[in-house]
């Protein structure tokens, strides 16, 4: 995880309060009225026909304005439907029932099916950032909460099942007070 967006973006920071499960979670937080409030969740190119799906939890305030931006590897960039209400990017997809209460819930969707869905599915994924497309934008200062977010190669149990994932987890680093700009892949 990093900051995608320079002052424009999120401050990425552990959170030893707030957690899913585990000890932490990522907390964003947004430094500017008017950004991108952009943060990288992954950057390095995989295949969506090997890891079609993405889950993780999420605990959001009601006027959060971000979605997740697909880059591919033809240039183009594609938006899931996550918690924002404008089209800056074409729309291929949304994470159903998102819930904006400030408790932890769970995201989950077929990136796979989506891009498919659009023509992109034989598209290298070449990043992942949750990002506010548009005007007004997302509030200075404020804050959302990610953990457990994962690229799975297929569907795991929801919620119940909290065994051995199938996939890679991606999370912060254990005993780190704050990183800004990154944080660990585990």
């Amino acid at each position: 995880w990093h900051n995608g967006g320079g002052v424009n973006g999120a401050t990425l920071q552990r959170d030893i309060l707030h957690a899913a499960s585990g000890n932490a979670s990522l907390k964003l937080t947004n430094a500017r009225m008017g950004g991108n409030f952009a943060a990288v969740a992954r950057d390095e190119p995989y295949s969506p026909r090997r890891h079609p799906i993405v889950r993780f939890d999420y605990r959001v305030p009601h006027d959060l304005r971000v979605d997740l931006v697909v880059g591919l590897d033809d240039g183009r960039k594609v938006t899931v439907k996550f918690t924002d209400f404008d089209h800056t990017w074409p729309v291929i997809g949304e994470f159903p029932d998102i819930q904006q209460d400030l408790k932890w819930h769970q995201a989950q969707m077929n990136l796979l099916k989506a891009l498919s869905a659009h023509g992109a599915g034989d598209q290298f994924v070449t990043s992942l950032t949750f990002a506010s497309g548009g005007f007004p934008g997302v509030s200075e200062g404020l804050t959302w909460w990610i953990d457990n977010f994962t690229v799975f190669a297929r569907i795991q149990p929801q919620q119940s099942d909290r065994s051995k994932p199938g996939g890679k987890v991606l999370s912060p680093a254990p005993d780190t007070a704050a990183c800004p700009d990154e944080m660990r892949v585990t």
